[in-house]
């Protein structure tokens, strides 16, 4: 993807950038631990001051009341309130 706003020759040369950007004082750029099931690094900017790591490097989770139950009652709410909405529409002559 870098190669939208830079090319490089192999991906040592693109790691040596990275790691000139790491060296600098302050940093640019920090390089975040590795989460589970992750297979590349991961890099943040530092451009805009100091990141939350915990918050950048966190992998997804779904939401807690992801059960089908729940979802199945979240659906039929939302269909719910679309109908109504319908109705409402129809009525003011749309």
């Amino acid at each position: 993807r870098s190669e939208r706003m830079a090319r490089f020759g192999s991906i040592e040369e693109l790691r040596d950038n990275l790691d000139l950007m790491i060296g600098r004082r302050p940093p640019l750029i920090l390089l975040l631990e590795r989460a589970p099931g992750q297979r590349e690094e991961r890099y943040v900017h530092l451009f805009s001051g100091p990141v939350e790591v915990s918050a950048a490097a966190a992998p997804w989770q779904p939401p807690a009341s992801s059960d089908a139950s729940d979802l199945e009652a979240r659906v039929r709410a939302l269909e719910e309130e679309v109908g109504a909405l319908r109705a409402k529409i129809e009525a003011l002559g749309g």
